[in-house]
């Protein structure tokens, strides 16, 4: 008997919100993968494509959000622009090597907002550390199960897992 394994990769975001060292709240949710990035997937592994081997994560802002898009690429998303109120650049992924069929990090990216206040809709990877860059490739968005809203001293500690 042949067996069948459907390879059909997802990802999935845990996010903890803290306001003042104390957590409020907890997310886990899924996310899209553009088709720009499963082609890059097969390219990579069936046709030496180059890959891209650092990944950051960045946040879809809430102002002039109209949704997001199977086509969407970091130099074209028409429906959503990047939320960039926080401390330094986009943070690392910092993903290890792959077991059980998954990929992670192993310590959380953290995102610090110390100079003002705003509502994020989202989350996505991609390839770029600057914050507005958008030269690599856009690897998943995904929105949060509800409109985030942030202030100045919170933190999101953000997981991302990707599987097969």
């Amino acid at each position: 008997m042949n067996q069948v394994d459907i390879l059909n990769p997802k990802g999935r975001w845990i996010v903890k919100h803290k306001r003042r060292g104390v957590q409020i709240g907890e997310y886990d949710f899924p996310n899209g993968i553009p088709d720009a990035a499963k082609n890059a997937l097969l390219d990579t592994m069936f046709n030496a494509a180059t890959q891209d081997s650092s990944w950051f994560i960045g946040l879809i802002d809430n102002a002039s959000f109209t949704g997001l898009s199977n086509s969407d690429t970091m130099a074209s998303h028409a429906g959503w622009n990047e939320y960039t109120n926080y401390t330094g650049s986009r943070p690392s992924w910092g993903q290890g090597a792959a077991a059980a069929k998954a990929i992670s990090n192993s310590s959380p990216a953290q995102f610090v907002f110390t100079t003002s206040s705003g509502v994020v809709a989202g989350i996505f990877i991609n390839g770029d550390s600057t914050k507005g860059g958008n030269i690599t490739l856009l690897w998943s968005t995904a929105l949060f199960p509800a409109l985030l809203s942030v202030q100045s001293g919170d933190e999101l500690n953000v997981t991302y897992v990707l599987s097969v």
